[in-house]
């Protein structure tokens, strides 16, 4: 028996185990891992989980976050729209959105922007960015005006959007910048 195969086996016997009640679970697990063992059959998938043909393992179902589904909700952005703004795969999040703008200034805080919500989407908790990601983003986009790259965050009308640039690789949004990244998916999604 291959070592994947028996990983999938301990995975499905523990997912399938947890559906049962607590003081049960661990009787449960071994039952069927022995089960799963000695049959040699393959233990059935445990619902939320689908195969993909030549993936070689189960993959995850893609759920949205809460805090960015309460954040589109809030601003009557269709929950549609981040799927037209990157591609989802399991745990895997690509972008594949074009900017509409030529203004590097605007076309920068977009891509910031947008950075925190695919760190969202990525699993993490605060819509939050680094500036050296934006930057390579920027020059990825060819959008990216050097000299003016973080004076340009730093305007009046633009670092209302973020809480604090103390810490460059934790770049959190403020309300305002929660406000105008659902405005920014709106636009990018049309």
């Amino acid at each position: 028996m291959a070592t994947d195969e028996l990983e999938e086996m301990v995975s499905r016997a523990a997912a399938l185990a947890e559906k049962v009640q607590e003081r049960y679970r661990d009787k449960a697990f071994e039952l069927l891992l022995q089960s799963f063992l000695a049959g040699g059959q393959q233990p059935p998938k445990p619902p939320g989980v689908e195969e993909e043909p030549g993936a070689g393992g189960p993959k995850k179902k893609f759920t949205m976050p809460l805090a960015l589904r309460a954040l589109l909700s809030q601003y009557s952005v269709p929950e549609e729209s981040v799927g037209k703004l990157f591609e989802i795969e399991g745990e895997e999040v690509v972008p594949k959105f074009l900017l509409k703008t030529d203004k590097k200034a605007r076309a920068q805080i977009q891509l910031a922007l947008i950075v925190a919500m695919e760190n969202v989407l990525k699993g993490e908790k605060k819509f939050e960015f680094g500036i050296e990601m934006v930057r390579k983003r920027c020059q990825e986009h060819d959008k990216y005006d050097a000299p003016n790259f973080l004076p340009n965050f730093k305007q009046a009308k633009n670092s209302k959007l973020f809480k604090s640039f103390d810490d460059p690789e934790h770049v959190e949004l403020t309300s305002e910048g929660k406000a105008e990244l659902a405005q920014t998916v709106a636009e990018l999604a049309k």
